[in-house]
């Protein structure tokens, strides 16, 4: 059976998409969409664990994530051995370009 995918909408902040675009960019991935799908997959089967365990469903949704996040971790080595290419400042921060300034990429992001 083919899969259906259908679209959503994720409204990040600025600093929120320029990161964004680096991890599609060091992660190799195939645009936002894919990085984003890869990033949220274990919090789905962590949600799907706990909607579904009728005992101990917080412990068993956190190991769900674990276990879900560490097929992800592999994209997370590609991401930090291209981030080594990076510009940094004298702390060692990655730097940004944000609206044609080099900025520290962390701590600026956080959520929304």
């Amino acid at each position: 059976m083919a899969r259906q995918q259908k679209p959503i909408t994720v409204k990040l902040n600025k600093e929120q998409l320029i990161v964004l675009d680096r991890i599609v960019e060091l992660g190799e991935f195939n645009g936002r969409s894919h990085a984003i799908r890869e990033m949220l997959l274990p919090g789905l089967e962590a949600g799907r664990v706990a909607i579904n365990e009728t005992f101990n469903g917080k412990v068993k949704s956190a190991f769900a994530y674990k276990k879900a996040w560490q097929s992800f971790t592999d994209r997370m080595d590609t991401i930090n051995k291209n981030a080594k290419e990076l510009p940094r400042d004298s702390k060692g921060q990655a730097l940004m370009d944000i609206d044609g300034n080099q900025e520290e990429l962390l701590p600026e992001i956080v959520p929304a």
